[in-house]
């Protein structure tokens, strides 16, 4: 359901980079560009039916408010989800998908923003040229931290 979310919400916003062989998926778009609109609202609320669930939909809101408080209010690319397929994992098709998004900020001179509680990920995203700007514990296993990469 989460997967749903993520990619139907980067596809309306005009923010889905498939690659060439189909094995990996790029969300990347600007949310101040593009904005959430009513359909945006429709699929949250089918992803708090399905996954979430309605006892916690407020801390799921808060926790997104808090979570976007990590990103700037200005024009941005904003890193939703990067997938590859588990058969193509370590064969650089993440490092591709990668250096399109650097590319395409580059090009459009605006920043990317993501934001990751796996380590691994962090490190990587440091080797790529990404800097860690601001860490949230949420709790003693979960711990998010949110980057950043200029060009």
């Amino acid at each position: 359901a989460l997967m749903e979310y993520v990619f139907d919400t980067g596809f309306s916003r005009g923010g889905v980079f498939v690659t060439e062989d189909v094995n990996g998926v790029l969300v990347l778009y600007d949310p101040v560009l593009a904005p959430a609109r009513v359909s945006d609202y429709f699929r949250q609320l089918k992803l708090i039916h399905k996954c979430v669930g309605w006892s916690r939909m407020r801390y799921a809101s808060s926790k997104d408010k808090k979570m976007a408080s990590f990103r700037p209010a200005t024009s941005h690319l904003y890193l939703q989800m990067i997938g590859i397929d588990p058969a193509s994992q370590g064969k650089g098709v993440g490092s591709e998908l990668i250096r399109f998004m650097q590319e395409k900020s580059r090009v459009e001179s605006r920043p990317i923003y993501l934001e990751t509680s796996v380590n691994k990920n962090v490190e990587m995203y440091l080797r790529k040229g990404f800097v860690v700007h601001g860490d949230w514990k949420i709790r003693e296993d979960y711990h998010v931290h949110f980057m950043n990469w200029t060009k």
